[in-house]
């Protein structure tokens, strides 16, 4: 991502916020795929992703807790069946909520 960014930037100068948040978009929902992401829920409040039993069963809850908490104190986690849940609550964010999504998922292992 940040490769591509700095070559559109070195051709077309410096890029519209609109344009990195669909690039983030984009790339968010590559990583989705690959971190097996099962569902994603969006409110006007919050974002909540749901993680596969296979990957849910191979991460370290409490290494992954305070490695969001790094990103934002917005993070909540949960297990439910077997599943991780995580749900970024969407109030008092610094920035658009993608960024700390794509955040998120380079931290899941």
């Amino acid at each position: 991502f940040l490769e591509v960014k700095r070559q559109l930037k070195d051709r077309f100068g410096e890029l519209d916020e609109e344009i990195i948040i669909y690039m983030l978009e984009e790339l968010f929902y590559v990583l989705a795929r690959k971190k097996e992401v099962q569902k994603v829920i969006q409110t006007d409040n919050e974002i909540t992703l749901y993680f596969s039993n296979n990957i849910s069963s191979k991460i370290n809850g409490s290494v992954l807790l305070t490695r969001l908490f790094k990103i934002s104190q917005n993070f909540n986690v949960m297990y439910l069946n077997g599943m991780l849940k995580i749900t970024l609550l969407l109030k008092n964010l610094d920035r658009h909520f993608i960024y700390y999504l794509v955040e998120m998922m380079d931290i899941i292992e």
